[in-house]
């Protein structure tokens, strides 16, 4: 018996590209669960955009007002995984701040644990009132939402005897609480 191969039309897909003029270089950027919204955040940058099918609209200028100080100087920026208004940055000055867009002051709660510049934050994937962030001061801080302020610290000489970063990200899990795994840099960590 012989076999019949028939032609299948494959869409092409053209890559979408959008560009918008930022008042400074964005030192991060993420987007909302549905990709409907980026947020840009840098030194003299923290904006949020809705993604169009054709550019990005300006949705709201986090930078604008009286109190704009160190703390808005962004090295990363996450979004809370189930909340589309809630966003946590992780800041120059060694602040976490979470921020709530939903609130007329959109600045929610500054912790100021962290002594030297705070490099990443990451929410925790299904229990999103956890907040990681990680810092040069050499910890590691988990904060809880909830109670508004760090419950654990984690420090570099925990990590001494690891060979390799991976290393550390292991016995980091080893001596955090139980079930909860986040995702750092797209892999998920349990």
């Amino acid at each position: 018996m012989r076999e019949t191969i028939t032609p299948v039309q494959v869409p092409v897909i053209e890559p979408i590209s959008h560009c918008v003029t930022l008042e400074g270089p964005a030192n991060a950027l993420a987007t909302n669960k549905d990709a409907s919204q980026v947020v840009v955040a840098g030194r003299n940058v923290f904006k949020i955009f809705n993604v169009e099918s054709t550019r990005f609209i300006e949705k709201l200028n986090l930078r604008i007002g009286k109190n704009v100080d160190l703390s808005y100087s962004c090295a990363d920026v996450v979004w809370n995984p189930t909340d589309d208004a809630v966003l946590a940055t992780a800041a120059t000055n060694g602040s976490v701040v979470t921020w709530n867009l939903n609130s007329s002051h959109k600045q929610d709660m500054k912790f100021q644990d962290h002594k030297r510049t705070v490099n990443k934050v990451c929410f925790h994937t299904s229990e999103p009132h956890f907040l990681l962030s990680g810092s040069q001061d050499g910890t590691m801080k988990l904060f809880d939402l909830r109670k508004k302020e760090a419950t654990s610290t984690f420090y570099s000489e925990d990590f001494s005897a690891a060979s390799s970063p991976v290393d550390a990200i292991l016995i980091f899990l080893f001596k955090m609480p139980a079930n909860l795994p986040f995702l750092v840099e797209n892999s998920l960590v349990t």
